[in-house]
């Protein structure tokens, strides 16, 4: 249960952390992302 717990609190923080890595990743290579 501890693990449980401790991931619910790493969770929100590490999906935060891949949210402005996404948006770093883009800024610097934007034609990439175009269609």
């Amino acid at each position: 249960m501890k693990n449980i717990a401790l991931n619910d609190q790493i969770e929100p923080q590490a999906l935060e952390m891949a949210d402005v890595m996404t948006t770093g990743i883009i800024q610097q290579f934007p034609s990439n992302f175009l269609r």
